[in-house]
């Protein structure tokens, strides 16, 4: 599973200007579609606007997630946006 994962990261690198802002989300380590779509309602409507988030428990609060589920999507987030910004 991560290494189809892995692959579809590096394949949407290369056309990363393309991709739609939810595409982005669900290329995030450990994301779901059902915690995609939570962080979706609760306003985190982007990677960015998850990465902006320092505070886990306002996270976890807002889209429902436990704080150890909030924890993890949002280290996944905080790889994904350094592994961007080294391509």
């Amino acid at each position: 599973m991560e290494i189809l994962r892995q692959e579809n990261l590096h394949n949407a690198l290369l056309r990363l200007g393309q991709m739609s802002e939810r595409e982005r989300l669900l290329l995030v380590k450990g994301m779901t579609e059902r915690v995609a779509d939570l962080l979706e309602q609760a306003g985190y409507k982007s990677v960015d606007q998850i990465y902006a988030e320092q505070d886990v428990d306002r996270l976890a609060i807002k889209t429902g997630l436990d704080a150890g589920r909030a924890g993890q999507v949002r280290q996944g987030v905080v790889q994904f946006v350094e592994s961007e910004s080294r391509a």
